[in-house]
C-alpha cells in the first residue's frame, strides 16, 4: 500500500530510579522461570544457548521508559524457543468494571490520569490513514478491522516491514481514545505474528506469540476486517453431538477435550450413549474450534474412531482454533487407515501445556507469567508454530461441511 508520511510512536511516562530497581529484579525472576521452561532446555542447547544468554543480558541492561516498554522488552525472553501454551501479561494497576464505564465521574477522573495519559499511543492524521485503509485488499493484513461494534482500529505496516500498528480510529467505550494503540504484530514469517495486544476493557497488554491473519481477520483475537467476516464453524453450539446426515454420512462434533472433572464426566457420558451409534459407510468428525485438553478425555474417542475405521472412512474437520489436544489427536487419526484431513491449518498451540495451571507473578507485580511444565511426550516439536496442514484445504467462503459432503460423494466410489 502507499507509504505514510514518518509516524511518532511515543512512549509516555518516565521510570523512577525506584522502578528501574524493579525492572532489574523482573528481568531476573523472568530469565531464572525461562532456564526451568521444558520448552526451552529441549530447544536452546550449544549454539543457541550462548547465543539467548547473551541476548538475555542485553535486555537485562535495557532502560526502558514507561510500563508498556518494560513488559515489551521483558517479553523478549520468551520470544526465541517455540512454546505457544506460553503466556505473558500486565497486571492491571486497577481493575476497570463495566460500571465504571458509565460513570461519567470516574470516566473524568480517569482521563486525567497516568493510565490514561501515559497509554501508548501515535500521532497521524487518522482521517488519511482511514482513507487509505479503507482500500486494501480483504486478504491483505492492512486495513480497517472491527472488535464488535465497540473499537474500530486501523492496522498499517511501518517503516519497519515485519512490524505493524494497530491504532484506534473510533471508539464508542469512553476509556479508549483514537490515537491509542491497540496492538502491535511482529511479523517472523508470512502472515504470523509476536502480538501484543492489549484488553479490551482493563487496557493490559497480552503477548500472544503466534497471532496470525486469514482473510478478513486475526485468528487469535476477536478483530475483522468486517462483521460479515464468517468464523468458517457452523455446528449447533453443542460441545458434543453426533447425529445422520444422510443414510451414508453420520456427523459427530468433538468441542472439546478439556481434562477437569466435570467436563470429564459430560464426555465420559456422551461417549457411553454414542459409543455403538457409529453405523453409516462414513463419518465427519468436527474438530474445529476445539480448545484441546489431554487424552484422559480424547484417547477414548480414539479408540473408538480407530474401531470404526475397520469398516468406515472418516472425514475430520480441522481449523486454525483446533488447539492443543485436539491437534495431537488430529495427528493420531491421520495415522488411522482410511482417514482424510480437511479444512485449515491447526493453530500450532500442541507440543508443551501447564498441567496445574500455575501462574507466577514477577516482582513488581505488575506482570504475571503463565508457565509450561509438560514435555515434548508425542514429538510434536515440529508442528509448533506451524500447525497441522489438512489433506484438502476447504475453501473459507463456504460452508465447510457441504464441501466436505462434496468431496465425499466425489471420492467414496473411487
Amino acid at each position: 500500500m502507499h507509504k505514510l508520511a514518518p509516524l511518532f510512536f511515543l512512549w509516555l511516562g518516565i521510570l523512577t530510579s525506584q522502578a528501574q530497581s524493579t525492572y532489574q529484579k523482573d528481568w531476573h525472576q523472568l530469565y531464572t522461570a525461562v532456564q526451568q521452561l521444558p520448552s526451552y532446555r529441549e530447544q536452546m542447547k550449544g549454539e543457541s544457548k550462548v547465543a539467548y544468554a547473551l541476548g538475555a543480558e542485553r535486555l537485562k541492561n535495557v532502560q526502558p521508559t514507561s510500563d508498556f516498554q518494560e513488559f515489551y522488552t521483558l517479553s523478549q525472553l520468551l520470544l526465541p524457543f517455540r512454546d505457544n501454551h506460553l503466556a505473558f501479561y500486565q497486571n492491571p494497576k486497577q481493575a476497570i468494571t463495566k460500571e465504571m464505564l458509565v460513570d461519567s465521574a470516574w470516566i473524568t477522573a480517569y482521563r486525567q490520569s497516568e493510565s490514561f495519559l501515559g497509554f501508548p499511543r501515535v500521532t497521524l492524521a487518522r482521517d488519511s490513514l482511514e482513507a487509505v485503509l479503507q482500500n486494501t485488499a480483504f486478504d491483505q493484513v492492512e486495513g480497517v478491522y472491527h472488535y464488535e461494534s465497540y473499537l474500530q482500529v486501523g492496522i498499517y505496516r511501518t517503516a519497519r516491514k515485519d512490524s505493524l500498528l494497530g491504532v484506534v480510529l473510533h471508539s464508542r467505550l469512553p476509556h479508549w481514545q483514537p490515537g491509542q494503540l491497540a496492538f502491535i504484530l511482529r511479523e517472523f514469517k508470512p502472515d504470523h505474528f509476536r502480538a501484543y495486544h492489549a484488553h479490551l476493557l482493563q487496557k493490559t497488554f497480552l503477548l500472544v506469540k503466534n497471532e496470525k491473519f486469514i482473510p478478513g481477520r486475526l485468528t487469535e483475537t476477536p478483530w475483522k476486517k468486517e462483521s460479515k467476516t464468517p468464523d468458517y464453524v457452523n455446528y449447533s453450539g453443542k460441545v458434543f453431538e453426533l447425529k445422520a446426515l444422510s443414510d451414508q454420512v453420520q456427523y459427530l462434533h468433538l468441542g472439546s477435550f478439556s481434562t477437569s472433572p466435570q467436563e470429564l464426566l459430560k464426555s465420559a457420558a456422551f461417549y457411553d450413549r454414542i459409543k455403538d451409534s457409529l453405523h453409516a459407510p462414513q463419518l465427519i468428525v468436527d474438530l474445529r474450534n476445539n480448545g484441546g485438553g489431554g487424552f484422559k478425555a480424547s484417547r477414548k474417542f480414539l479408540h473408538l474412531l480407530q474401531r470404526y475405521t475397520r469398516r468406515g472412512t472418516v472425514y475430520a474437520l480441522v481449523n486454525h482454533r483446533t488447539f492443543s489436544n485436539a491437534e495431537q489427536f488430529a495427528l493420531e487419526l491421520r495415522k488411522l487407515k482410511r482417514v482424510t484431513l480437511l479444512g485449515s491449518t491447526t493453530n500450532g498451540t500442541l507440543t508443551y501445556g501447564n498441567n496445574y495451571g500455575k501462574r507466577m507473578a514477577l516482582p513488581s507485580g505488575k506482570y504475571t507469567l503463565y508457565p509450561t511444565d509438560m514435555k515434548d511426550s508425542g514429538h510434536y516439536q515440529r508442528y509448533e508454530e506451524v500447525g497441522v496442514a489438512p489433506d484438502i484445504l476447504l475453501d473459507y467462503n463456504r460452508d465447510w461441511t457441504e464441501q466436505t459432503l462434496n468431496y465425499i460423494r466425489q471420492t467414496a466410489n473411487r
